[in-house]
């Protein structure tokens, strides 16, 4: 066996799970009623957000990090823009009418969130905690865990063998206002990807605003 096929075996069979990870200084809820329906009521009052993120696309083979930094705007219930400023400037609009564009260099075009699936994944994750749907979804079993200053909500795949999906998921919200500010996809023990919110503005009239200029 070569040394690349030694150290694929071990990330692989070897290298803890993201979901033992994750979970770290926190510990479980298991009367979590009160909790839910709190963190439930925080989604439906979000009319809109405003926000600044980070992305970090994570690969355990290579050891690389891809990190995107920007500006995200949600406007209830399916309309969001991803302006990024880092690597490169550039803006990605999902409105709900299903009309998709990037805006690059001033350049408008039609924009296929088909071709990056994790993209997509992460996006409908985002539409079913704003439509309160992943804290009752059946294709997860789901925990809840707290600490000091943020309760996580872990949703692992029931299924070992889906397709198109993450193997487990991480919500995690600030302890004050209930609000969501970090996610995690774990696609398998090789890749993962984050998402945090920080800076949050919620139901602003500047999101209004921001959506107005792509009429």
């Amino acid at each position: 066996m070569s040394i690349s096929q030694i150290l694929l075996f071990l990330i692989i069979f070897v290298t803890p799970k993201i979901t033992e990870i994750s979970i770290n200084n926190f510990h479980e809820i298991y009367d979590y009623n009160i909790l839910k329906s709190k963190l439930i009521a925080k989604a439906h009052q979000t009319n809109n957000l405003k926000c600044d993120f980070a992305i970090r696309n994570h690969d355990k083979l290579s050891g690389e990090i891809e990190l995107s930094e920007g500006k995200y705007f949600y406007n209830s219930p399916k309309q969001i823009i991803w302006k990024y400023q880092k690597a490169s400037p550039y803006s990605i609009v999902l409105l709900s009418t299903k009309k998709h564009f990037i805006i690059e260099n001033n350049n408008k075009n039609n924009y296929d969130i088909n071709i990056d699936p994790k993209f997509k994944l992460l996006n409908k994750v985002l539409k079913q905690y704003f439509n309160g749907k992943c804290f009752s979804t059946k294709s997860y079993k789901i925990k809840y865990y707290k600490n000091t200053t943020s309760y996580l909500l872990q949703l692992v795949s029931i299924d070992n063998n889906i397709n198109n999906e993450a193997q487990n998921i991480d919500l995690r919200f600030n302890k004050t206002d209930y609000g969501l500010e970090y996610i995690k996809l774990n696609f398998n023990n090789l890749e993962f990807l984050e998402l945090e919110f920080s800076q949050r503005y919620i139901n602003t009239k500047i999101v209004k605003q921001e959506f107005d200029k792509y009429k």
